[in-house]
């Protein structure tokens, strides 16, 4: 697979991905935390390939507040 191709499914994959968990966490899920979680590391590994430091560090934050997320739904 070459890295183009593989950065397309990371960047677009990551979209949906992310579209997705939100509409679920608009519905009261918390699966749409797990599924954002997951688009947001595709993000993290499409900002590494593309040496877009800026965008790994803010997936990073985000992937945290996800984290922080799903422990604060459990404690509910």
């Amino acid at each position: 697979m070459n890295s183009e191709l593989l950065t397309n499914i990371l960047s677009w994959g990551g979209c949906g991905l992310l579209l997705l968990g939100l509409r679920l966490i608009g519905d009261k899920k918390v699966l749409g935390f797990w599924i954002a979680a997951v688009a947001e590391i595709m993000w993290i590994v499409w900002g590494l390939m593309t040496h877009s430091y800026a965008l790994v560090a803010m997936s990073l934050a985000i992937l945290v507040m996800y984290a922080r997320a799903i422990w604060k739904w459990k404690e509910a």
